[in-house]
């Protein structure tokens, strides 16, 4: 539990970094990269295998990842290293969150991620505190953080029910959403980029989900049966 605390603080503090140093294309594309760091960390911790179908969407999200957000290389190399550290640290984050989720609830692995990243933030936060001095910001800081619990604790419950790079590969279709909304609220245009890397992604989603349904209906022996006349 404290060592998924500081593994998802460290990651999201990664990214901000990223962020602020490298244009935020490059640093969304770093950062998700995080479903095939986490195939590999369940591999080397608790032995998980991942077929040539799964690396094959893992790799499919990324390449519409890259897709959509005009992925270049830009900015200085800590920026650079700092996203990808990001992503490194989010993989390792779901790979815990998967394991927890065997013997832990939702909350509970969501609160001492709270705990963890308030006394990894608190010493930046007091050294320059800094609050919301407007009715829209205080409005605003309330819909993130409200968004934020529940789509935490959703992921957290997600987790139950399938493997850890899965469950990053779904994730992904997050920058899907936030083009749309971009487009809905923001006023920013939609381009080929957002058409194709967007299908990459929810095809590489789609088609890990149906081999899934295969795997389980196979496991189960819904097969046809053999009616013998006597």
């Amino acid at each position: 539990m404290i060592v998924r605390g500081i593994t998802g603080s460290l990651a999201f503090l990664s990214l901000v970094t990223a962020i602020r140093l490298i244009p935020i294309s490059t640093a969304m594309v770093l950062f998700f990269s995080f479903p095939a760091f986490a195939a590999l960390f369940s591999f080397l911790i608790f032995g998980e295998r991942i077929s040539k179908s799964e690396i094959i969407c893992i790799l499919g999200a990324l390449l519409g990842a890259s897709v959509l957000f005009e992925y270049q290389i830009a900015g200085n190399l800590f920026g650079q290293a700092a996203g990808l550290i990001a992503g490194g640290f989010a993989g390792l984050t779901v790979c815990f969150i998967k394991k927890l989720r065997e013997t832990n609830g939702s909350a509970v692995i969501y609160l001492y991620f709270c705990l963890l990243g308030a006394l990894i933030s608190f010493p930046g936060f007091i050294s320059r505190p800094q609050l919301p001095r407007t009715g829209i910001e205080w409005l605003m800081t309330g819909g993130i953080v409200f968004t934020s619990i529940a789509a935490q604790l959703l992921m957290n419950q997600g987790f139950k029910y399938c493997k850890s790079w899965e469950g990053g590969l779904f994730l992904t279709r997050e920058v899907v959403f936030t083009s749309i909304l971009g487009f809905a609220f923001l006023g920013e245009m939609l381009s080929w980029r957002f058409g194709l890397g967007g299908l990459l992604i929810i095809a590489s989603a789609i088609f890990i989900n149906l081999a899934n349904v295969r795997k389980i209906s196979a496991s189960s022996g819904n097969e046809p049966q053999r009616i013998t006349l006597t």
